[in-house]
């Protein structure tokens, strides 16, 4: 119980932090007026990445990390981002 609650908190974490760090990267290099519309983004990127990294811990946590397990984790999460961007733009 105790690695599963750690492994939540962490999520959350990860999602709260990459989320406020792209959201704010975003803005500065952006020079669109309308700054909020690269919260969703951001936030989506960020769960993402905080996907990729603790599902890289739990991995190494039980012995299965192999560096193609992590490919396809990664292959994963770059065809859901795809496919969110694809639902987006065709919604625009």
């Amino acid at each position: 119980m105790g690695f599963l609650l750690f492994y939540c908190s962490l999520f959350v974490a990860l999602v709260g932090t990459f989320s406020l760090l792209g959201f704010f990267l975003r803005v500065w290099f952006s020079r669109q007026e309308v700054i909020f519309k690269h919260l969703g983004i951001s936030t989506r990127q960020s769960l993402w990445f905080s996907l990729l990294m603790v599902g890289v811990l739990i991995m190494q946590g039980a012995g299965y990390m192999r560096w193609w397990s992590v490919g396809l984790l990664v292959l994963l999460l770059i065809v859901l981002e795809f496919f969110f961007l694809s639902k987006r733009t065709a919604h625009h």
